[in-house]
């Protein structure tokens, strides 16, 4: 079996992996290329979408028929006593685990359960039924995650539910800002997954950005023999995939030290968007700098490149004009946009082709 860890799409490894221990290997490889103070949560899909790691809710496009849709399901979940969640966000988890559309997508802690899920289908679907088709397991580096029973995060999602105020669900800009809710014991599901969720905001759900996270690509001509050894070697299967409750305290102890508790704000999504910005920024100077020997694709990559930055640009200033949403002032990330930005072209100085100039103007405030 060929496994390959991309980056952004990009291939770093032409490792061939013919084993799980070989899978662990070349995970632990990546992980440890990982800031040890990065969260690091694994998905599996069984093949590879067009639109990878992206909530039904959106595929379906939903929410342009009825606004209240999320609403309104999760009213009636709760009337048929199918959910016993007290909040919104407990009646989406229980909505997403029970097969109804959500804008939360699943992850987990475990690169195994991860590789499950790349290998078999859906427990409804025989578990050959993908096996020509190619899986794929994504690693994703993240931040901060946020408790599911803080009032941050159950604020930000009744605020998303109910449309309480628009620029959560309309502001383009926000939208980026996806969210690592942390793992709860709220039904056996999400116990069995050692499972978390990512959580999309908006009406149009932003898909995540492919330097966001990596990949590992799995033959489907392999997955027949990945899935006799995840059952016979690590007691992963359909009906058998429970998680080790020992040494809880600790694991309480060292995620309270990476959860954010910082109140749910327009100032503090700005920050995050400046945050997603500069990783952004980091990601075109790798790959620009790998394609300075080949100039036509580093003039497609920096075309590419100066477009995202000025959809982030064209999202801030949506912010405008008059009086500043929300009493935030916005000079102050206007300025840190602009040293992104700046920093950018700095950095391109250093291998850009001869002949190309820049023209940093336009991005700027």
């Amino acid at each position: 079996m060929e496994v390959v860890i991309y980056l952004g799409g990009m291939d770093v490894s032409d490792e061939k992996i013919k084993s799980i221990a070989d899978y662990i290997g070349r995970i632990e490889k990546e992980i440890d290329a990982i800031p040890k103070d990065k969260i690091v949560v694994f998905r599996g899909e069984v093949r590879e979408f067009k639109r990878p790691c992206y909530p039904n809710l959106f595929r379906e496009r939903i929410l342009e028929d009825n606004p209240f849709f999320e609403k309104n399901q999760f009213d009636e979940m709760a009337a048929n006593k199918l959910t016993k969640g007290e909040t919104y966000l407990e009646k989406a988890i229980d909505a997403q685990h029970g097969g109804f559309p959500s804008r939360l997508l699943d992850v987990t802690y475990n690169c195994l359960a991860a590789l499950y899920f790349a290998v078999t289908p859906y427990y409804h679907k025989p578990e050959d039924s993908s096996d020509d088709e190619d899986g794929v397991v994504y690693i994703f580096p993240i931040d901060k995650m946020y408790c599911p029973t803080a009032n941050n995060i159950i604020n930000a999602y009744d605020m998303i539910v109910e449309r309480k105020e628009n620029w959560i669900n309309e502001e383009r800009i926000f939208q980026k800002n996806h969210k690592l809710i942390d793992h709860i014991k709220l039904n056996p599901r999400i116990i069995a997954q050692q499972g978390a969720f990512l959580l999309f905001q908006g009406d149009d759900g932003e898909e995540m950005p492919c330097y966001s996270y990596l990949h590992v690509k799995i033959e489907g001509k392999y997955k027949k023999k990945l899935r006799e050894q995840l059952r016979q070697m690590c007691g992963i299967h359909t009906g058998s995939i429970y998680p080790e409750n020992y040494n809880l305290v600790n694991e309480i102890s060292r995620k309270a030290r990476s959860v954010s508790a910082r109140e749910f704000s327009i100032q503090s999504e700005l920050d995050l968007v400046i945050s997603n910005l500069k990783k952004c920024m980091e990601y075109y100077v790798k790959e620009l700098e790998d394609k300075a020997g080949q100039r036509e694709e580093y003039l497609e990559c920096l075309i590419e490149a100066e477009r995202t930055f000025d959809d982030y640009r064209e999202g801030i200033s949506s912010l405008e004009p008059g009086q500043e949403k929300g009493g935030y002032d916005l000079s102050e990330k206007k300025e840190e946009f602009n040293e992104c930005i700046q920093e950018f072209y700095r950095e391109l100085e250093k291998f850009s082709p001869k002949g190309i100039e820049f023209s940093e103007e336009y991005l700027l405030f």
